[in-house]
């Protein structure tokens, strides 16, 4: 039946297959895309398709779906803050002040829909943010990170608000305010393993700044007080 509605439409005009997330993309639909891009031969139809760096879980990549010499790939980097900027005051959200539009570019990673989201949180939150307060996270980004974040464990959680209060976390510098022991090398490892923080030349880093945000930001305030206490 796809197959069939997609050459009705290609006799009109080109037709392009858009997929957002392709390795998120459920099995069964995943077949039947196949199933029908391999029987596209002549119709004027393409597949537009995005994949996330190291995305690894798709059994059969787009690739093998399509003859050699029909697919082409774009790396397409975070948005630059000038970009940034630009595409928020077009859309009348850029925040009033440079620092506002830097955290937003941070949160973001340069994503361009989660920074949309976020300035526009930032002018409906109403208020100038305080230093070292979180962005306020829409509700329509939290399901992006929640279930991540709940993979983790009490140990886990802890460590990771730890980094989040951090300016700058080393390894070091969060097993000591974590309490230096056991459960807080479980915890560190933990995190590394439910892929919400990474590890490298000794360095503490969220793997997406967005999972900082609402890790710090779902925490209570005597939480964060106590997470800054022990880092000072």
């Amino acid at each position: 039946a796809l197959l069939g509605v997609i050459r009705t439409l290609a006799e009109a005009s080109p037709v392009v297959i858009g997929v957002d997330d392709l390795p998120c993309l459920d099995r069964a639909s995943a077949a039947v895309l196949e199933y029908a891009l391999r029987r596209l031969t002549t119709q004027r139809t393409g597949l537009l398709a995005t994949v996330p760096p190291g995305a690894t879980s798709m059994a059969r990549p787009p690739r093998h779906w399509l003859p050699p010499g029909r697919t082409q790939t774009l790396q397409v980097g975070p948005l630059s803050v000038e970009a940034l900027n630009a595409m928020l005051r077009a859309r009348g959200d850029s925040p009033d002040r440079w620092p506002e539009v830097m955290a937003v570019l941070e949160a973001s990673g340069g994503n361009p829909f989660v920074a949309l989201e976020l300035a526009a949180a930032v002018g409906a939150a109403g208020h100038r943010r305080g230093a070292g307060q979180p962005l306020p996270v829409p509700e329509s980004l939290l399901p992006l990170v929640q279930r991540r974040l709940q993979a983790l464990s009490p140990a886990g959680r802890d460590v990771a608000l730890v980094a989040a209060a951090a300016a700058s976390p080393t390894v070091e510098v969060v097993l000591a305010a974590a309490g230096d022991d056991q459960r807080a090398r479980d915890g560190l490892d933990s995190a590394e393993a439910a892929d919400v923080l990474q590890i490298a030349d000794g360095r503490v880093r969220f793997v997406h700044p967005l999972l900082r945000s609402v890790h710090y930001s779902s925490a209570t305030s005597l939480e964060r007080r106590m997470a800054h206490r022990r880092l000072a």
